[in-house]
């Protein structure tokens, strides 16, 4: 897989190096239609001291099969908002 995480062999589905960020928070599966179908079913994390977002990718049986990067250099994002189209808000604004 690529990306800052990966799928641990002990049933967590999602385990990340702490040397690539400190601070993740849990993002929520996109449903929209303002991106590519791909993404459609996917989940955003974000790490607040990694300044990254990443695209988690499940197959239709809910099992890990990748993990991307969607987004880097972040200024501490603290939230996204994912109605119709993705906006991510940072601690110095949006971007």
């Amino acid at each position: 897989m690529s990306g800052a995480g990966a799928a641990s062999d002990d049933g967590r589905v999602y385990v990340y190096d702490h040397t690539v960020g400190n601070s993740i928070i849990a993002g929520s599966f996109y449903t929209g239609v303002q991106y590519p179908a791909q993404f459609g079913g996917t989940s955003l994390r974000r790490d607040y001291g990694g300044g990254w977002i990443e695209r988690l990718v499940f197959d239709t049986n809910e099992n890990l099969i990748s993990i991307n990067l969607f987004a880097s250099n972040l200024t501490s994002p603290v939230a996204l908002e994912m109605a119709g189209g993705l906006s991510v808000l940072c601690r110095l604004g949006f971007w």
